[in-house]
């Protein structure tokens, strides 16, 4: 399993940008884990960036699963009723993510 780290910050200013990096980051096959830990500044475009994400997965028959959710930044998914395509899993799968560090 691959996991990718988003950023610290995801607006409106930087999404797009966001997106084209973290798609390139997207393994070919398999279950893409997604670490939200870091994300500290954000606005609904952090929940785009995720959406883009799980629809590029979708087209290659993968997963996506977010862990480390910021509070907020579950709220609005929530709010926006998209957990089911974000896959918002349970805290035990969530320990899985590798780690970053080297």
């Amino acid at each position: 399993m691959t996991a990718i780290a988003l950023p610290a910050t995801i607006t409106h200013d930087n999404a797009q940008s966001v997106l084209s990096a973290l798609s390139r980051q997207m393994p070919a096959e398999g279950v893409v884990g997604i670490d939200a830990g870091a994300l500290a500044k954000f606005d609904s475009s952090a929940i785009s960036v995720l959406l883009g994400l799980a629809r590029k997965a979708q087209a290659h028959g993968q997963v996506i699963w977010v862990a480390n959710w910021p509070e907020l930044l579950w709220s609005l998914v929530q709010a926006y009723d998209v957990a089911q395509v974000l896959g918002h899993m349970p805290d035990q799968i969530t320990d899985q993510i590798p780690s970053q560090a080297n």
